[in-house]
């Protein structure tokens, strides 16, 4: 009898720290995630490399700590894990045919493989090891880490291009800044940032925080929400980036709508009638270097139609590659260039109209692809996009917050190529990848702040 106490007093106490270690493996688990989402806001665009490892890393720790899990999650990946798989594949059997036909002379691109690894397959591969952790409250407390990451980087990027003058002539210092697009693609603290990838980070930002200004409760914390509302709009302000502010304010209005349509007449009119107060605002005092660029902008417009690309410097040089691409379509459509493409496009490009003269990329992610690597590089990044919001539909949890962060990601690579650009790679590959995976918790978290409100 007294030993069979003894043996289940040893039983008990083993439980105990089996139950406190699996405690303690996944605080772990969770704290590495909300850093990452940290350091992607923050470091991200400027050590690569670094976050890179950190990612490895990651994948390693869940790896060891929950090895079931991590076999069950993989196994349960879906097609999104799939995807960098099959294009890896085909642009390998590609490099070898070309190759194999003798066009060893032409310059090859491998840095593509190096980036399917690394990004396309590694980052993806990181979300989807912790899809067992990962629930509504990780997913709150990782997108406030992200903001806070874009907040630290843009604030330390604000004082060190503005530094001693911004104490002595505040108002010509932000100005000198404005006119200078927060620096252009810049460097910062040691490394070379470009510019279009931080306005993205920024939007992102600004959305995901306008979101929780929106559905918070309490005054408090909806003060907090809308002042970093307010910091990262001026930040994005600063950089002049059309495509950030189309992405952001369509965004923003898919948001408006969705919470909108649930409240009183009066209400809506209220926030209707303090958007249109901060839009007259910003028309009153906005930059003479933006509103030169706005009418730029309506320039180029106006030549596009009139079938004018002569001259031109965001909208009609895209117009033209555009153009000059598809005038290509029977070297590309269906196989595509492969790792050889950029050789071969900046060719193009310098037979063309004298406006892309040096360009060697299509300013957009979609038509990139399709030149690397044809039909089956179009369905790839295609693909990407794509099935979120399928597995959305399909699910039959329609979340307007993963439709406001997918359209703004979705706006942007039209513009450029960022899914080819290692500052903005690890932003969108997160945030698709964990669309994809959990986007049932922004559906849970959207229904439970929506209802506590109600």
């Amino acid at each position: 009898m007294f030993e069979n106490k003894k043996y289940l007093q040893e039983l008990i106490t083993i439980f105990a720290e089996f139950r406190n270690e699996f405690k303690m493996d996944k605080n772990i688990r969770y704290s590495f995630f909300i850093m990452i989402a940290f350091l992607l806001g923050s470091i991200a665009m400027m050590y690569v490399n670094l976050f890179n490892i950190l990612i490895l890393g990651g994948i390693l720790l869940n790896f060891c700590i929950a090895r079931k899990e991590f076999i069950a999650n993989m196994r349960s990946s879906g097609l999104f894990l799939k995807l960098p798989l099959f294009i890896l594949l085909y642009l390998g059997i590609h490099t070898l045919v070309l190759k194999v036909l003798g066009t060893g002379s032409v310059k090859y691109s491998y840095s593509i493989f190096e980036a399917l690894l690394l990004y396309f397959l590694g980052i993806p591969l990181y979300i989807c090891s912790v899809k067992d952790i990962l629930d509504r409250m990780l997913l709150k407390y990782s997108l406030l880490a992200f903001v806070g990451g874009v907040m630290c980087f843009n604030l330390v990027a604000f004082f060190s291009l503005t530094g001693a003058g911004l104490f002595q002539s505040p108002v010509v210092a932000i100005s000198q800044l404005s006119a200078s697009r927060f620096g252009g693609n810049k460097e910062i603290l040691g490394d070379f940032v470009f510019l279009e990838p931080q306005a993205l980070y920024i939007s992102m930002a600004a959305l995901i925080v306008f979101y929780f200004t929106m559905v918070s409760k309490l005054w408090k914390q909806r003060g907090i929400c809308l002042l970093l509302f307010f910091i990262l709009l001026f930040f994005l302000s600063l950089t002049e980036t059309k495509s950030a502010f189309l992405a952001f304010s369509a965004g923003m209005i898919i948001i408006l709508v969705y919470f909108l349509k649930r409240r009183t007449l009066k209400y809506k009119l209220g926030v209707v009638g303090v958007v249109v107060v901060l839009a007259i605002l910003s028309f009153i005092f906005v930059p003479a270097s933006l509103k030169q660029r706005l009418q730029l902008a309506k320039t180029e417009l106006n030549d596009v139609l009139n079938n004018d690309f002569k001259q031109g410097g965001t909208i009609v040089p895209r117009v033209v590659l555009y153009k000059t691409n598809l005038s290509h379509l029977n070297e590309f459509g269906v196989w595509g260039l492969g790792v050889a493409y950029s050789n071969t496009v900046k060719q193009w490009y310098n037979d063309s109209v004298s406006v892309t003269n040096g360009l060697t990329d299509p300013h957009n992610s979609f038509m990139y692809f399709w030149l690397v690597g044809g039909i089956p590089g179009l369905l790839f990044v295609l693909g990407l996009f794509v099935l979120p919001l399928w597995r959305m539909f399909r699910n039959k949890q329609f979340s307007f917050f993963v439709l406001a962060l997918w359209g703004a990601m979705l706006i942007v690579n039209n513009t450029t190529v960022l899914l080819s650009l290692n500052d903005s790679r690890p932003l969108i590959l997160f945030f698709l990848a964990l669309l994809y995976w959990k986007g049932e918790l922004f559906w849970q978290l959207e229904k439970k702040l929506i209802t506590q409100n109600s």
